[in-house]
């Protein structure tokens, strides 16, 4: 409905913007809820996730040494992208969730937040990606269409892992930690995939808003964004 109500200007170009950030939010909340809500874990640098999946997607579609990786139209080269950074932000979570769940208690939250503000900094000073200035030229992928067709697969990933027996071992860790080791669930495991899960579908939204806006920069995915 909504493409067809923009195309015949009874939605104008400011609510479009308003409806796919609304979406992109939707995405990004969806996922981190998963991690917080039903894992019980404290993330509180989703937007660092964010802007990893954000900037793989938008080299891989602006740089020309890096756009030779993606074939077929544009629209599969933009899913290739999309995936990419998705998968690029999922290994990122990993690689934060493996020392961090050895442990109980904030661990995660502060390694989140530093995190965040770590990435931050990191494209704040690499030129090739725009630095400060941040990358402009990304390609106007995003349409409402693909948009929404991410959205329906996001709440369909988690709600069916949510309500599956996999799904019971994460919500039982967040019941009870202690109880859920004792029962025989692997706690470590289960805290993995939901954060690499919810962190993958960080970035797919990262990808979304750089090829909604056509532009991405560092201060767009600051602690702030987070919160």
């Amino acid at each position: 409905l909504v493409p067809i109500l923009r195309s015949t200007d009874v939605i104008n170009s400011y609510y479009n913007d308003v409806l796919v950030r609304m979406c992109i939010s939707i995405i990004l909340v969806v996922g981190l809820n998963l991690i917080n809500g039903f894992n019980g874990q404290f993330s509180i640098g989703h937007a660092g996730f964010m802007a990893v999946g954000g900037y793989v997607a938008a080299m891989l579609t602006t740089k020309p040494e890096f756009s030779v990786f993606l074939i077929g139209p544009d629209w599969l080269k933009f899913l290739e992208a999309t995936v990419a950074g998705g998968v690029i932000s999922a290994a990122v979570a990993l690689l934060i969730g493996l020392p961090s769940f050895r442990l109980r208690g904030d661990y995660l939250a502060v390694l989140t937040l530093a995190f965040n503000m770590i990435i931050v900094n990191f494209f704040t000073n690499m030129e090739y990606l725009g630095g400060p200035r941040g990358l402009p030229g990304v390609m106007g992928y995003t349409n409402f269409t693909a948009l929404w067709l991410w959205l329906v697969a996001t709440v369909l990933v988690v709600r069916n892992l949510v309500l599956s027996t996999h799904g019971r071992a994460i919500t039982s860790v967040r019941d009870n930690e202690v109880a859920a080791e004792l029962g025989g669930v692997d706690t470590k495991k289960y805290k993995l995939i939901s954060f690499a899960i919810g962190s993958f579908f960080a970035g797919v939204g990262g990808s979304m808003m750089a090829h909604h806006l056509m532009f991405i920069n560092p201060p767009m995915f600051n602690i702030f964004k987070s919160f």
